[in-house]
């Protein structure tokens, strides 16, 4: 029977494999990837920071296998396609990484809410992680501001449906007056 040193911090000490609810420390890759399978929508209990991060080198890990060669498969074929679609082996090596993601989204959001519980935190943490990305796009979408005058001059409103994607066609130089002489070689 081997024993292990206790938690840096004071934390509960667990024999890794013996009880899932626990979190453990001394947990390697084969071990984290064994128990992000188990505990595969438990967002209750914690889950140590190797735990986390071995979990997460897993999942980048997986799409990395999955997307380079997909990558090289869909860049080889994509000449002899007259019509730029994807050879059929490439869209089938996308589908599995579209499968791998769906196959470890739920417990890849399971293990960072357990994280978030060991280090002290709610799991309702992770929801920032949506309204971060949603705030620029609603601030984006706002119609222009007459407090935004300290970061430049106002441009002219265009109207809607002008040729060359909405921009008014520039004027050209003023024609040149031509020389008195022909240059001499």
């Amino acid at each position: 029977m081997s024993t292990y040193a206790p938690h840096p911090h004071g934390g509960p000490d667990a024999s890794p494999g013996t009880d899932l609810t626990l979190p453990d420390y001394a947990i390697g890759f084969t071990g984290a990837v064994r128990r992000g399978f188990k505990k595969y929508a438990t967002f209750t209990g914690r889950a140590s920071r190797a735990e986390f991060w071995f979990w997460y080198l897993f999942v980048v890990g997986g799409a990395l296998v999955l997307v380079v060669p997909g990558a090289v498969l869909a860049t080889a074929t994509a000449s002899s396609s007259s019509d730029g679609a994807p050879s059929p082996a490439a869209a089938v090596a996308f589908a599995l990484v579209g499968v791998f993601y769906l196959a470890v989204l739920l417990p890849t959001i399971a293990v960072a809410c357990r994280r978030l519980h060991d280090a002290g935190f709610s799991g309702l943490f992770l929801l920032l992680g949506l309204v971060t990305g949603l705030i620029p796009l609603i601030m984006c979408i706002l119609p222009t501001s007459p407090n935004a005058v300290r970061y430049g001059p106002p441009g002219q409103p265009q109207p809607y449906g002008l040729p060359y994607g909405g921009y008014a066609p520039q004027q050209g130089y003023a024609p040149q007056q031509g020389y008195d002489e022909q240059p001499r070689g």
